[in-house]
């Protein structure tokens, strides 16, 4: 039995799929044996995740182009797990180069990994990354073998918390193959997945760029007259 006075009462654990109120509930014992009843209700979880990846619209064989990925969150209301960004390249057409992370809401650990044509899982390459600093990761330094290219790489951010989100946009270059021909298309693809209780997140987007033939113009000109 509790003793006249104010009291606070906080919530240590809430039910599956609602959110735990971070606030207490007050009430007030005015006199002994006072009998008071609580009413504690809980918002609903809800859980959503977002990616968006622009580009640009033309490209040339051999040049380096910008992808920048300019949204990447948790936009729920609760943790989310397994925050996964992957990155699917058309490596028919371009050559991943190198990567800067982007600096993000939250300090947590992550890591990058690659996956090749010769490769059945994704490889380790940076491991427990600060996400509070904008890492730059360099692709040229993977020793592959011949006829070996990478296709995929991903960022595992683990457990993230509410409103998680990159404050500097990650972005990532890659370069135009030499044989990439006039007209040719390519569209790289980007998925965002995370997992809240049993249930699986996923968003996803993409960009696509085509090539384009360049002819030199050359002027004609008349020749300075010489001789007699």
């Amino acid at each position: 039995m509790l003793d006249k006075g104010t009291y606070y009462l906080y919530e240590t654990k809430c039910p599956d799929y609602y959110v735990k109120n971070e606030e207490p509930d007050v009430f007030e014992i005015t006199e002994n044996g006072q009998k008071v009843i609580i009413d504690i209700k809980n918002k609903p979880a809800e859980a959503k995740i977002d990616v968006e990846k622009t580009g640009i619209i033309q490209a040339q064989p051999n040049d380096e182009i910008r992808y920048d990925f300019n949204t990447v969150a948790n936009n729920s209301n609760v943790p989310v797990d397994n925050f996964t960004m992957t990155d699917n390249l058309p490596y028919e057409y371009i050559e991943m180069k190198k990567l800067f992370t982007g600096i993000y809401s939250d300090e947590v650990s992550f890591n990058v990994l690659y996956k090749t044509n010769l490769t059945d899982d994704y490889v380790l390459l940076k491991e427990d990354l600060n996400s509070k600093v904008n890492n730059y990761v360099d692709f040229e330094e993977i020793e592959l073998q011949e006829g070996e290219v990478i296709t995929d790489f991903k960022l595992e951010f683990g457990t993230v918390p509410v409103g998680f989100h990159a404050e500097t946009t990650p972005f990532m270059f890659a370069k135009v193959r030499p044989t990439v021909k006039p007209d040719d298309v390519w569209t790289n693809k980007v998925s965002l997945n995370a997992t809240y209780l049993d249930v699986e997140l996923e968003d996803k987007d993409e960009w696509t760029t085509k090539s384009y033939g360049k002819e030199l113009e050359v002027e004609n000109q008349k020749l300075p007259r010489t001789g007699m």
